[in-house]
């Protein structure tokens, strides 16, 4: 999938270059940079990384923070350390990243109400391709949340973080679309590092759910779709597949 943006702007260039050259690090810059822009602006982007072990701040002070890093290493996870998120999240690329950011301007939805329109939205796309997908946590799932994306309440598909800074904001979901078992493994050496009561069985993913490959540009392109048909919601769109 290439860059489709519904409407060409600026800061798509500037996101495309700071999110590829580092998968994480740049959101607490990308914020400041939409602070400042003068006019709304809502952007929708979509990516894809490697093997990649998404801790939270919280867990980069954590004791057990370097062990929880070398275990993640040894089974070819990179860390790095995101700006949302309570706790780690394990990606690999069947892992979908679907950022949707803006300035308060940008919408009339109050914080919950965009967090919450955002994993509806999720929720939906994953039904149309086939699974059981409702909103709601699953006991013990990895970076527990209100907003978690579930099958049929027994395993979760995708979880969802968001931050605000003085006016601009970011919702981020990780969407597990691959299979999942090498996320489980490695989900179960760095909760175990970190002691964290989080049980490997819960990861689920799309793949696993449907018991065939799917794409992820596939589910990419659903979720485009699915913000094109906002009414009055239109987004700027960036695709980075």
């Amino acid at each position: 999938m290439t860059d489709q943006p519904a409407t060409r702007h600026p800061l798509l260039d500037d996101l495309a270059h700071v999110s590829a050259a580092d998968g994480f690090g740049y959101l607490r810059g990308f914020l400041a940079r939409l602070r400042q822009h003068p006019d709304p602006v809502r952007i929708v982007q979509l990516r894809r990384l490697g093997p990649t072990l998404a801790f939270s701040r919280r867990d980069e002070l954590h004791d057990g923070f370097d062990e929880a890093s070398r275990r993640a290493r040894a089974l070819g996870f990179a860390p790095a350390v995101r700006l949302v998120g309570g706790t780690f999240a394990p990606l690999h690329e069947g892992s979908l990243v679907l950022d949707e950011y803006g300035t308060g301007a940008a919408t009339i939805l109050s914080p919950d109400e965009l967090f919450t329109a955002h994993t509806r939205l999720v929720a939906s796309v994953l039904r149309q391709a086939g699974a059981d997908a409702a909103l709601g946590p699953v006991a013990h799932e990895y970076c527990p949340g209100i907003h978690s994306v579930n099958a049929r309440g027994a395993v979760k598909l995708a979880g969802t973080a968001a931050r605000q800074s003085a006016g601009a904001w970011v919702v981020s979901s990780v969407i597990q679309v691959g299979r999942a078992a090498p996320l489980r493994e490695v989900t179960a050496t760095v909760a175990d590092a970190l002691d964290y009561d989080v049980d490997p069985d819960t990861v689920g993913s799309l793949s696993d759910e449907l018991d065939r490959d799917i794409d992820p540009v596939v589910i990419a392109d659903a979720l485009v779709d699915a913000y094109r048909a906002e009414e009055g919601r239109v987004p700027l769109f960036l695709r980075m597949l």
